[in-house]
């Protein structure tokens, strides 16, 4: 399961985030697999945008803060 990666991402950066535990009974009912097409964890609801791959949300989060992906290119080159 990579949804760790996603929550120490969102540590790290400092963002506020719900957390919602689900079973596996829940990952293939038609409401999550909306969210995530192949049922499975993560999945991440920004406003409208919906991401289900772990790296593309760390990205996104990373994206988000200075704390993760700093503006400087080379320190972000360093990242």
């Amino acid at each position: 399961v990579r949804e760790f990666r996603v929550r120490w991402a969102l540590e790290e950066a400092g963002l506020p985030y719900e957390e919602l535990l689900i079973g596996q009974e829940d990952q293939s009912t038609p409401a999550y697999r909306k969210l995530q097409p192949f049922g499975q964890v993560p999945a991440m609801v920004d406003d409208d945008l919906v991401l289900f791959e772990s790296g593309a949300i760390v990205l996104h989060i990373a994206e988000r803060t200075e704390a993760l992906a700093p503006k400087d290119p080379a320190a972000r080159a360093r990242m």
